[in-house]
């Protein structure tokens, strides 16, 4: 039987977990056993571009580099971006219609043993929207029925 390359372009949180789910997954059926990798196969991730965030820490090309915090003036203290990076509502693991957040995030985050390094986001009441070239507040809008 001739081996498989698998080639994921694009290395971010959806590359690698896709990466992972080939490498780890476990088949239920013989359709998805002839997908995943074999012994001999050959699996490549491709990742590219030059991310330059400050001249203190130059763009990177390695997989799943996208992810940063950006400080308004390199000042921790002051507002910030997330760039590339999936802002997720952590899972509370019940199973029930009331509980809230990304189940299959925050699974995949706690089964790798991300969690350590997962940061909470500062969130806001009265959030800052951007709207046909102008910004306003939540709390300015009002609904006119």
């Amino acid at each position: 039987m001739a081996h498989k390359t698998y080639s994921i372009f694009g290395a971010g949180g959806a590359g690698l977990y896709t990466a992972w789910r080939l490498l780890d997954g476990k088949p239920s059926s013989k359709s998805e056993q002839a997908k995943q990798l074999a012994k001999g196969d050959t699996l490549e991730l491709y990742d590219w571009g030059k991310y330059d965030f400050s001249a203190e820490h130059p763009g990177t090309r390695a997989a799943g580099a996208r992810v940063c915090t950006w400080h308004y003036q390199n000042d921790k203290n002051n507002s910030y971006l997330e760039l590339g990076g999936m802002r997720y509502s952590d899972w509370d693991g019940n199973d029930d219609a009331q509980s809230g957040g990304h189940r299959l995030v925050t699974t995949v985050i706690e089964q790798l043993g991300l969690k350590k390094y997962s940061v909470p986001f500062n969130e806001s009441t009265n959030p800052l929207f951007y709207l046909r070239t102008k910004n306003m507040y939540l709390n300015d809008i009002t609904l006119q029925c």
